[in-house]
């Protein structure tokens, strides 16, 4: 972070997971998370968790960092919560967001795989949830129209205890286990990770 006693909001913040540690490594930083779920806040935990819609709940201050990680993806109107969090970012602030890497070895795999009928990757990668998918240019992309500076693209991946195969037949999991992780390890020799998190600035005038 790009001061000691940064103020963090992490929007979608779940189960406060990632603030939690933050509160951990840099425990002057003031957090807070937004998020539909309810989160304790708690006396002496150093953070604020508030419940409700990001997009209409009235905040009245301005944070040094913005975090929102994979959350984008499943937002109907992307312009207009960028837009937001642009709003809730302070001058010469962060926004920090992640992503899926719809370039990434395993997107491309998942449809190669989907055209000659193995369908479960891309149904899962491409599941009702997933309302958009972003390569690395569209995303800076969608920034820099909503005002803010892409300053840096981190390419990486999930721990691979962290990847739901989602098959039922103890023959093909383990295969498909294999598979992504193969397709993890060649997508970090590539640059075609599964997931980007971008760092953008928001300009002081």
């Amino acid at each position: 972070m790009h001061n000691r006693n940064a103020s963090v909001l992490d929007v979608g913040c779940g189960n406060g997971a990632f603030l939690r540690h933050i509160h951990q490594t840099n425990p002057s930083f003031t957090l807070t998370g937004i998020d539909l779920s309810k989160n304790e806040s708690g006396s002496g935990s150093g953070i604020e968790f508030l419940q409700g819609d990001f997009m209409s709940m009235a905040l009245s201050r301005q944070f040094d960092v913005v975090v929102s990680l994979a959350v984008i993806e499943h937002l109907r109107d992307v312009r207009a919560f960028v837009t937001r969090v642009y709003s809730l970012c302070a001058p010469g602030g962060l926004v920090i967001v992640m992503t899926m890497n719809d370039r990434s070895l395993l997107y491309g795999t998942a449809r190669l795989l989907k055209r000659i009928g193995f369908n479960l990757p891309a149904d899962q990668l491409y599941s009702a949830h997933h309302l958009n998918h972003f390569n690395v240019t569209s995303l800076h992309r969608l920034m820099g129209s909503c005002g803010l500076q892409p300053d840096k693209t981190i390419l990486h991946n999930i721990p691979m205890g962290g990847v739901d195969i989602s098959s039922r037949s103890r023959l093909v999991t383990p295969v498909l286990q294999a598979g992504v992780w193969g397709l993890f390890g060649l997508g970090r020799l590539t640059g075609r990770t599964y997931l980007q998190t971008v760092i953008c600035r928001k300009p002081t005038h």
